[in-house]
């Protein structure tokens, strides 16, 4: 028998590689299909902000621009859409700890798109409602005006004390590997996984957030955000947001602090900004670095109040020190000073619990969301990678 040869083998073998390459290039329409198609759930406390980004969005930017300037950087937009589509996007690295229970879960349904708006469960504690508008607000943009208490930098938390710090240490550069899990009543849990990349020189600090899915043949990216600001004494000092959601524009939120205001690249208001204002990813570790400086702070029943800015807008979160209590995760059990930010009618509907773990510098090693309609989406630490000093 004459043996087959080379250019032969590869004709037989064709039809079956371009089936593969077929089904593999359906398998990532059909999972960028169901989050184009995925209409807006609750929000997460470090989720998605899930309202929709307006068509015409000006590009994230070093510094916010003039008012002047607004239209023609909303022209710029159109045409670098395009290019901003094409620009890759970095799937979270694999977490190194993977226990039993980590290895049996169940395989992510394709079909399940509710998890896509619940994968950011990294770094926004989103306030929208159920219909994903904002509470308090009629879903639109808006300009500031529908709620003049916001645009004072008022909030309706003004019972608690406003949160003042005259020192404060940096946790040191670490990456986290976390674990992302939904459960929503009478459908099966939902699983994705997460990244905090942490750095910092002592004067200035970068914030990165990912959150994704892990898919048998690639792993892809949802949403990332990235804040960069300063380190002083006694805070953080964000100077820009950035956030990205596969399929949309990025946006950016601009602190001025010169200028003692906050504004947001995807809405026209343009709010005061308070002292130690933070973004919803540099809250968490502002946190950390309040009890890393000062562990006797976190008293149990102790309530304080922090302006935190998102994509949009900008509003006081109202915290309470619930306990301490030891943590079970796949990285160790820890002991944790356990923070909750319960709901707050006209502003959030949502319920955020924070578990910080003094041994690991203060860093968060689980967080919580639980909505109004019983979904809850927990974010555990599965593994940590120091930074060399």
């Amino acid at each position: 028998m004459k043996p087959t040869s080379g250019p032969s083998v590869i004709r037989q073998l064709l039809p079956y590689l371009t089936l593969a390459a077929v089904l593999h290039g359906l398998l990532l329409a059909a999972l960028n299909g169901a989050w184009l198609a995925q209409q807006p759930d609750a929000p997460a406390a470090l989720q998605i902000s899930l309202t929709e980004v307006p068509a015409a969005v000006a590009p994230a930017a070093e510094a916010p621009a003039p008012a002047a300037n607004k239209a023609t950087l909303a022209a710029k937009s159109n045409a670098s859409t395009g290019s901003a589509r094409r620009a890759a996007i970095r799937a979270p690295a694999q977490a190194v700890i993977a226990d039993a229970e980590i290895a049996a879960a169940p395989a992510l349904p394709l079909a399940a798109s509710q998890l896509i708006p619940a994968l950011s469960a990294v770094a926004t504690a989103a306030h929208t409602d159920g219909d994903g508008n904002r509470a308090g607000s009629s879903g639109s943009s808006g300009t500031g005006s529908a709620n003049s208490g916001e645009a004072q930098g008022v909030s309706a938390a003004d019972d608690a004390p406003r949160l003042t710090t005259t020192q404060i240490i940096a946790p040191p550069s670490v990456t986290m590997q976390m674990r992302i899990v939904r459960e929503t009543p009478g459908q099966n849990p939902m699983y994705g996984v997460g990244e905090v990349r942490w750095q910092h020189d002592s004067q200035h600090y970068r914030l990165e957030l990912n959150a994704g899915l892990d898919l048998l043949l690639t792993s892809v990216t949802l949403y990332q955000s990235v804040s960069e600001g300063q380190i002083t004494q006694a805070a953080l000092q964000p100077r820009i947001l950035s956030e990205k959601r596969r399929g949309r524009s990025e946006t950016a939120t601009h602190f001025d602090r010169s200028g003692a205001t906050v504004t947001f690249s995807s809405s026209n208001k343009t709010l005061a900004l308070q002292s130690g204002a933070q973004d919803r990813a540099s809250v968490l570790l502002q946190l950390a670095a309040l009890g890393k400086a000062d562990p006797g702070w976190f008293q149990a029943g102790r309530r304080f109040r922090i302006q935190v800015a998102e994509d949009r807008d900008a509003m006081d979160f109202e915290f309470e020190v619930v306990e301490e209590t030891t943590l079970k995760t796949s990285a160790g059990n820890y002991r944790c000073w356990h923070l909750r930010r319960p709901p707050l009618a006209g502003k959030y509907n949502s319920a955020l619990d924070i578990w910080l773990a003094p041994e690991l510098h203060w860093l968060p090693v689980q967080i919580r969301n639980t909505e109004s309609n019983g979904a809850v989406t927990t974010q555990t630490l599965r593994s940590t990678e120091w930074s060399p000093h």
